[in-house]
C-alpha cells in the first residue's frame, strides 16, 4: 500500500515545478508533499518509502512557487529529523542548497520553516567553522535576528524572552553587530517582541537562534 501511494504521489510531485499548472494540479500537489510529510513521521519503514520522493522534494524546494517550496522544504525538514542516513542522502541530492536559497525569502513562515529545517539537517553535523561559513549558514540566522535586536529595548534571555542564545552564539551574533541586552525578555512588560517588529519575524528569530547554538 505505501509504496503504490507513494509511487502515485511521485506523478504530481514530479510536475510540481511545470510553468503551465491549473490550481487544481497545484492542490494535488501540496497534497501529496503533505501526504510525503505525514509518512516522514511514521515507522523506518514509511521514512523509507518517502525518501523514494525526495529528489522531487529537492525540486519543488528549490523551484519558483513559494508555496510548494515552504511545503517542500517543512517535507525535508521533518524527514532529516528522522536518521543521520536520511540527511547524508538529502545533502548529497542538495536539499541544503535549495533551503538555503529560500532561506532570506518573504513570506517570513517559509525563512522560518527553512531555518527549521536546517535545525534538523545540522543535527550531529559537527561541521568545521571553515565549511560553516562557506556553506553560509549563519548568514540567514543573523538576517532574522537582527530585526530584533534593532527594535528599542530589544533583550534576550531563557525566561521568556523573543529568543534565546547561547554564549557562543551571542558572541557569534555580536561579532556581526547583532546583539541585544541579555538582562531579560524582549518586550518582558507585554509578553513579547516589540511592537515595531513586523508580524511573524519574533518566531522566526527563535528559529534562528536555535539553528546558531546548533552551528557554534
Amino acid at each position: 500500500m505505501g509504496l503504490h501511494l507513494i509511487e502515485s504521489i511521485r506523478f504530481f510531485i514530479s510536475g510540481g515545478n511545470r510553468e503551465e499548472r491549473s490550481a487544481r494540479y497545484e492542490h494535488h500537489c501540496l497534497e501529496s508533499v503533505w501526504i510525503v510529510d505525514s509518512f516522514a513521521t511514521g515507522t523506518d519503514a514509511n521514512v523509507d518509502y518517502a525518501m523514494r520522493v525526495s529528489t522531487e522534494l529537492v525540486a519543488l524546494a528549490g523551484g519558483e512557487h513559494k508555496v510548494m517550496a515552504e511545503y517542500a522544504i517543512h517535507a525535508l525538514g521533518t524527514l532529516a529529523a528522522c536518521r543521520e542516513d536520511v540527511r547524508d542522502i538529502l545533502m548529497r541530492q542538495g536539499a541544503l542548497d535549495a533551503i538555503l536559497a529560500n532561506a532570506y525569502q518573504m513570506p517570513v513562515s517559509l525563512a522560518s520553516t527553512c531555518l527549521w529545517a536546517l535545525s534538523h539537517m545540522m543535527r550531529g553535523a559537527g561541521l568545521p567553522d571553515e565549511q560553516i561559513l562557506k556553506m553560509d549558514l549563519v548568514g540567514p540566522c543573523l538576517h532574522w535576528l537582527r530585526p530584533l535586536a534593532a527594535a528599542p529595548g530589544a533583550r534576550t534571555g531563557a525566561s521568556g524572552g523573543a529568543v534565546t542564545l547561547g554564549h557562543g552564539a551571542a558572541e557569534v551574533a555580536a561579532s556581526a553587530g547583532v546583539s541585544f541586552d541579555a538582562e531579560g525578555a524582549s518586550g518582558a512588560s507585554h509578553g513579547g517582541a516589540p511592537e515595531t517588529v513586523p508580524p511573524g519575524i519574533e518566531a522566526c528569530g527563535s528559529e534562528a537562534a536555535w539553528l546558531l547554538g546548533l552551528l557554534v
